[in-house]
């Protein structure tokens, strides 16, 4: 439970180990990608995963670097 809520804030992990990127269309032909909770940015077609939390983030190979998404904020 509590490694759950500082996830939620960013408490646990910086992710500093991130792995080589991956392929999506090798990801959804091997069907790897179906057990992950999060989403990627729809525009991705490639992605890297955090070696010691698991956490997936997207990749733009053209600029090889991580692609930062949005945090989403309440309306109102």
């Amino acid at each position: 439970m509590l490694e759950t809520v500082l996830k939620l804030f960013s408490l646990s992990c910086r992710h500093t180990h991130i792995s080589v990127p991956f392929s999506m269309e090798a990801a959804r032909q091997n069907q790897a990608h179906l057990d992950w909770p999060e989403e990627l940015p729809s525009n991705c077609s490639h992605y890297v995963v955090c070696l010691d939390c698991g956490h997936r983030y997207g990749y733009d190979w053209d600029e090889m670097k991580i692609i930062k998404t949005p945090k989403l904020r309440p309306a109102g």
